[in-house]
């Protein structure tokens, strides 16, 4: 008997110390420590408010109740395992609005069950697709969490939320946000903690569902499929905007999405994606305008004086918004300047962020106006050859290059300048441009004199 039980003993102290045990055990411990990483992570911006310190319990809170959850893994009926994917689109709307602001304060009642119902017909088709309620939760969580994520980050940095063209920047977004530090509040990270716990839990209680007919399935996912794919085209007309009461002016975008929420907002800009055709436009009708005018050349000029334009995104004279004091004149050259120079404010389209706008609107003549706000038409927009300053400086027999000091693939500029001019020399940033992660200031001049 006792050789038995020492036996027994030996089985469970091998499959205890199993590396496959061990790393087992390491993998269930990591939702732990991702929840304390987050927590210390939001401790960065802690204010010492009462709001702030509840977040931070809370979030330690769940790092217990995750690493108890290892410890005891208890056993959970199925009728209550069925709560958490019938909660998920419930709990993936707070999380994903609760990163910027209270939706229940700023979002109409009506307006949350038709963001909420997005999130549940995702839900559906996930569930149908796969089979499994844990892949269900997860994808209803992880994706909007990602999305206000990145959204949350963005309004950090340039003031307005995520815009569906924003995803065809993440390259040069990447690179910039390299050089910045990304803080989080405490709520934040028990949002983040949140969600951790959610997918944990997914994990353990996961459902699989079994039909007797196999075809259900699928074919009940492709139906949801076709509902999501008609919901979200009906929340981008106008008549969704009528029904609902949606806020529709996209030029105030933080508005837009406190009051519509961040996934009705979101599909309501992809109907910005493409720019239709203006009522009553027509190419002859332009050209038999342009008939009435005489057409000249200035080819034959003799004279060509070198024509340099610099475009500064940092320049600007504060003064020219209100008056204040210095201790020394901010713009003594520029000030001075007075014979044979003409001096004004420029407004420009953009502000914290999307800085080839201006270049768009500089070397086309095309105005922002008429078209989406936030779009970025180097991207969107321009797929073919068109007349612009550089083409008709060229008419003119110069010699067209563009420079700027960052790199070739910062908003696609090295083939987006293409189709502006294929005969302008492009030259982007090097490390001859470079002073460590930024560029020197007398560099790009160097550089241009000598190309």
């Amino acid at each position: 008997m006792k050789k038995i039980t020492d036996n027994i003993s030996t089985e469970r102290q091998t499959q205890v110390t199993s590396p496959r045990s061990v790393i087992k055990l390491l993998l269930s411990i990591i939702p732990t420590g991702l929840i304390e990483i987050v927590t210390v992570w939001g401790m960065t911006d802690y204010s010492g408010g009462a709001a702030d310190t509840f977040y931070v319990i809370a979030a330690h809170i769940l790092a217990v109740l995750s690493l108890l959850g290892v410890i005891f893994k208890p056993k959970i009926p199925t009728a209550f395992k069925w709560i958490l994917p019938a909660v998920s689109p419930f709990t993936a709307f707070i999380m994903l609005e609760g990163l910027t602001h209270n939706p229940f304060k700023d979002i109409n009642y009506d307006i949350i069950l038709l963001n909420l119902g997005v999130l549940l017909i995702l839900a559906a088709f996930i569930l149908f697709l796969t089979g499994n309620t844990a892949p269900t939760v997860i994808t209803v969580t992880l994706i909007p969490l990602i999305f206000g994520l990145v959204s949350y980050f963005t309004v950090a940095f340039r003031g307005t939320p995520l815009f569906p063209w924003d995803i065809a920047s993440y390259g040069i977004a990447a690179t910039v946000l390299g050089g910045y530090s990304l803080k989080i509040t405490p709520a934040v990270a028990f949002i983040i903690s949140s969600a951790v716990i959610i997918c944990r839990a997914a994990i353990l209680w996961n459902i699989r569902i079994k039909l007797t007919k196999k075809f259900i399935r699928p074919v009940c996912a492709i139906v949801l499929l076709c509902v999501m794919i008609l919901t979200g085209g009906y929340i981008q007309t106008d008549r969704a905007i009528s029904d609902f009461s949606l806020y529709p002016y996209l030029f105030t975008p933080d508005i837009l999405y406190d009051r519509n929420g961040f996934t009705v907002s979101f599909l309501m800009n992809l109907r910005y994606t493409t720019v239709d055709k203006p009522d009553g436009y027509s190419v002859s009708d332009i050209m038999e305008y342009a008939e009435k005018y005489e057409s000249g050349s200035a080819s034959n000029v003799s004279v060509k004086p070198n024509v340099i334009v610099i475009m500064n995104e940092s320049f600007a004279d504060m003064s020219a918004l209100c008056d204040y004091e210095t201790s020394e004149e901010c713009l003594p050259f520029i000030n001075s300047l007075e014979e044979n120079t003409l001096k004004g404010n420029l407004h420009v389209s953009i502000i914290g962020g999307n800085t080839p706008n201006s270049e768009f609107e500089f070397l086309t003549g095309m105005t922002l106006g008429y078209l989406p706000s936030g779009c970025i038409p180097y991207q969107q927009f321009i797929k073919s050859a068109r007349p612009s300053l550089a083409t008709q400086m060229n008419e003119l027999g110069y010699r067209t290059v563009a420079m700027h000091p960052y790199w070739a693939e910062g908003w696609k500029r090295e083939r987006q300048f293409i189709p502006i001019s294929d005969l302008m020399k492009c030259i982007f940033s090097t490390r001859a441009f470079r002073m460590q992660s930024t560029c020197a200031d007398t560099s790009p001049t160097k550089v241009f004199m000598i190309k």
